[in-house]
């Protein structure tokens, strides 16, 4: 495969700006003009690195490109780290404690055009060793590997509603393909970053399929794929179990453990909300520690 070249220049450290904290803080303090809410966001993005020293930030002033910068939370120290000169950064993801990737977006156009402008990029924390990633258009990440690793985990899809996961390195041209079930659409990793669980779609069949320790894979559940019946794999647990999402004898949506090895879903919700739908779009972690979660009711 051949890498794909970007779409935009990373310019120098020093051209890249960003709004002051203290600047945010001084305009909150009086009521927000109308023009205010039409305005292109200062900050769009800031998401806390594995080690939690550090904060990825994504913005700038309304007339520039959105850039990204790495803030150092026990000095405040905020360090420009990439700017693309003709389209915005406008998503930005932990590799591990020393490095991210991210995407540059169009904001200034369409949705349509804007959706995954350029190849997917990687930079370290202090502005060094950038690469452009794709092997192949469209790449997206699906979770980052151990968190002393630089591989990611990306997918792309081959068909309308399947698709494939290879893992690259960030650092070099090394990638390499994962085994999983044919018409693949969904994929779950462990916190070592390999591949466990996967949701397999087959005309108005969905199945859930799980990897054991040697190796092999395992159909677990299979029902229509219209009918919600299916647990949808949410992540990987220190011990290995499933936590998944499901409504068994419910109304709405709560979070379970589930065993592979036993085929079974725990009969008591891990969390659940009297009233309100529980899917995470993303998870807390601290170390390999469920710490919590995000979501929206």
């Amino acid at each position: 495969m051949t890498s794909i070249t970007r779409r935009g220049a990373l310019t120098t450290a020093a051209a890249l700006a960003l709004p002051s904290l203290a600047g945010a803080q001084a305009r909150a303090a009086a009521p927000p003009p109308a023009e205010l809410f039409f305005e292109t966001p200062s900050f769009i993005d800031a998401t806390l690195s594995p080690s939690g020293t550090h904060g990825a930030v994504v913005g700038g002033p309304a007339k520039e490109r959105h850039a990204l910068g790495i803030l150092e939370l026990a000095t405040r120290k905020l360090t420009p780290v990439a700017r693309l000169t003709d389209l915005d950064i406008g998503w930005v993801m932990w590799i591990n404690a020393e490095r991210v990737v991210f995407r540059g977006y169009d904001f200034r156009n369409s949705l349509e055009k804007s959706y995954g402008a350029s190849a997917l990029q990687a930079v370290n924390i202090d502005g060094s060793r950038y690469r452009t990633l794709e092997h192949r258009w469209g790449m997206n990440p699906a979770a980052a590997g151990a968190q002393d690793s630089s591989w990611l985990a990306v997918s792309y899809w081959e068909a309308r509603d399947f698709g494939n996961l290879q893992f690259i390195d960030t650092l070099s041209d090394r990638y390499r393909q994962v085994e999983h079930p044919p018409r693949t659409n969904g994929w779950l990793l462990d916190g070592r970053g390999e591949l466990r669980a996967a949701l397999t779609l087959r005309d108005d069949r969905a199945a859930m399929h799980w990897r054991d320790p040697q190796g092999q894979w395992k159909q677990l559940r299979e029902s229509d794929r219209y009918d919600g019946d299916l647990p949808r794999l949410k992540a990987v647990l220190p011990d290995g179990q499933l936590l998944v999402s499901a409504s068994p004898g419910r109304d709405t949506q709560a979070l379970f453990r589930f065993d592979p090895v036993a085929n079974r879903m725990a009969d008591t919700p891990l969390v659940a909300v009297d009233g309100f739908d529980i899917e995470p779009h993303s998870l807390v972690w601290r170390g390999d520690q469920l710490a919590g979660f995000r979501f929206v009711s």
